[in-house]
């Protein structure tokens, strides 16, 4: 008997342990309204400003300077934190991690001498 009621505890917790984390992937912590708080290239910050909108049917939004105002599509690779974002022009991958309401990127470019960095707080939810 007590066998069965801790494989039961056991299947109880496992379930909801899971179904909490999904909630917690990346692509669901994107959903809102996200402003540039800073933006760095090397070891150089530079004012810049703008927001990133992306919506829960993964389409995003840009507006400011750091982007121009564009719109295109996001997906995510769970596996590696890698934010996505596909315009009419291009694509760009970057290198995402959620913490709170801050949203920290840094482009996943190879070489050091272009890879940039962004933080982002989160303005709304959507």
């Amino acid at each position: 008997m007590k066998k069965l009621i801790f494989s039961i505890a056991v299947a109880v917790l496992a379930f909801f342990s899971f179904s909490t984390l999904q909630g917690q992937t990346l692509h669901g912590q994107l959903h809102g309204t996200w402003s540039i708080t800073k933006y760095q290239v090397k070891s150089k910050t530079e004012a810049r400003s703008g927001t990133l909108i992306f919506q829960t049917d993964g389409t995003f939004m840009s507006e400011g300077i750091l982007f121009g105002v564009k719109d295109g599509s996001y997906r995510t690779n769970e596996n590696n934190s890698v934010l996505i974002l596909d315009t009419s022009d291009q694509t760009s991958e970057w290198v995402a991690s959620v913490k709170g309401n801050i949203l920290r990127l840094h482009s996943a470019s190879k070489t050091k001498r272009s890879r940039v960095y962004i933080t982002l707080t989160k303005a709304s939810e959507q």
